[in-house]
């Protein structure tokens, strides 16, 4: 309905036949035994589903990896764009997954099969990440996400990983998760060339329905539905987004955290900065090398303390606030506020 691709997540134990026969429902013609049960059921055309999942946080071993094996051929046998998708946390420790370990042994054998078989795009891994408000300044970030393990592969494999996280845990919905989400998003854009696809846990959460994973954005009660802070950043990026990012700098990069990003034809620039301190940072902006009118919308989520979030009884206590500034060719002053994140957009 909305256009968005999918990733079913199966059991390792699912067998070969099983397997071969669900990617036949799902993408199977109707001329075949599961393709028309599918049109049966009231849907004649594919699902063109391309991403399997292997089961969900599990630890590399030979029989992970028999298992990742027995997925990829049963799907190949009726779709050979099938994506096969590991679920294997790797953590911030330096030595997880480094070379020479026996997880980085296992997980390049893993891959050499891919390639053998033709199908080295056909791998993906998806890390679990944190959604911590200081994980984007962690030494072990790039760890955590992949990308130390990507670049040790395609050095001994001439093979690139393709990289899809799809959990970041924060564990909460308040605004703490929403500073941490919005850190997190303006570091990974930095990254972007290492991923695929990047996702945030959870989706939708009934209100004040407790649980291990208290960290739904989306909020319902029987009758009503509203967002978390993290939500509405999401919102913004989406319909603000812009594919190529520019060089920036900071001199308070410790407390600022700077994005900035253009549409192909430059006609738009947006700057996405985070204030991750308990202080209002006045800051200095300039920008090189692009021409644009002199006002600019402003878009703004927090300014208040972390632990606030949206509740049924006040669904707009962390809500974006909109406004217009005046930018000078260089050094327009601009005061962040404390605990915010904020998207400046230029237009030509």
């Amino acid at each position: 309905v909305i256009g968005a691709q999918c990733m079913i997540g199966m059991n390792i134990n699912e067998t070969y036949e099983d397997i071969r026969d669900f990617v036949e429902y799902v993408n199977g013609d109707v001329t075949t035994k599961w393709g028309a049960l599918r049109a049966q059921h009231g849907h004649p055309e594919p699902y063109n589903l391309k991403h399997i999942q292997d089961h969900n946080e599990q630890t590399i071993t030979r029989g992970y990896i028999a298992g990742m094996k027995k997925f990829a051929e049963a799907a190949w046998e009726v779709d050979p764009e099938m994506n096969i998708i590991t679920s294997l946390n790797i953590g911030r420790n330096p030595r997880s997954y480094a070379e020479g370990t026996p997880e980085y042994e296992l997980t390049k054998e893993m891959f050499a099969w891919f390639i053998e078989k033709g199908q080295a795009d056909k791998l993906g891994w998806d890390p679990h990440f944190s959604g911590l408000i200081n994980f984007a300044d962690h030494s072990g970030f790039e760890t955590e996400m992949g990308i130390v393990l990507q670049r040790s592969l395609q050095k001994d494999l001439g093979h690139k990983l393709t990289l899809y996280p799809m959990e970041e845990n924060g564990g909460r919905c308040d605004w703490d998760r929403g500073l941490a989400h919005a850190h997190n998003w303006n570091t990974l854009q930095r990254y972007a060339d290492c991923f695929e696809w990047l996702g945030t846990a959870n989706t939708f959460q009934p209100h004040r329905q407790q649980y291990m994973w208290d960290q739904g954005r989306i909020h319902y009660t029987s009758d009503e539905v509203w967002f978390q802070p993290s939500a509405y950043e999401d919102e913004m990026m989406s319909t603000n987004w812009l594919f190529n990012v520019l060089e920036t700098s900071s001199s308070e990069d410790k407390v600022l955290d700077i994005t900035a990003k253009t549409n192909d034809d430059k006609s738009e620039l947006s700057i996405y900065v985070v204030n991750i301190s308990d202080q209002p940072q006045e800051a200095v902006i300039n920008v090189d090398g692009y021409k644009y009118g002199s006002s600019a919308t402003v878009w703004t989520i927090g300014g208040c303390e972390l632990d606030q979030y949206n509740t049924v009884e006040n669904k707009n206590t962390v809500v974006p606030q909109t406004s217009k500034m005046k930018m000078k060719s260089k050094d327009t002053k601009y005061t962040f506020p404390k605990y915010s994140y904020t998207v400046i957009t230029l237009k030509k």
